[in-house]
């Protein structure tokens, strides 16, 4: 019966740690991934109604986006280093 009790807790130890490691994703990252996803549906139209091969989807690039919040006005205008 220890052995029983050994087992079962080395389980829920084991499903703890699984559980604990998923990355979640924040409200935002939903809705910037379902925006993406839609511009990718229209462009996919698009390419059928109009016969244009080779127009890949479109991702989005978290990294980009938060150095993107984090411009004024004047930075979005001007241009960059690249």
């Amino acid at each position: 019966m220890n052995s029983s009790i050994g087992i079962a807790f080395l389980l829920l130890l084991a499903s703890a740690q699984s559980v604990s490691g998923v990355k979640r994703n924040n409200p935002d990252e939903l809705s910037n991934r379902e925006l993406v996803n839609n511009l990718n549906r229209k462009r996919l139209e698009f390419a059928k109604n109009e016969h244009i091969a080779n127009m890949h989807d479109l991702t989005w690039d978290a990294t980009l986006g938060s150095k993107l919040e984090h411009m004024t006005c004047d930075e979005l205008t001007s241009p960059g280093p690249d």
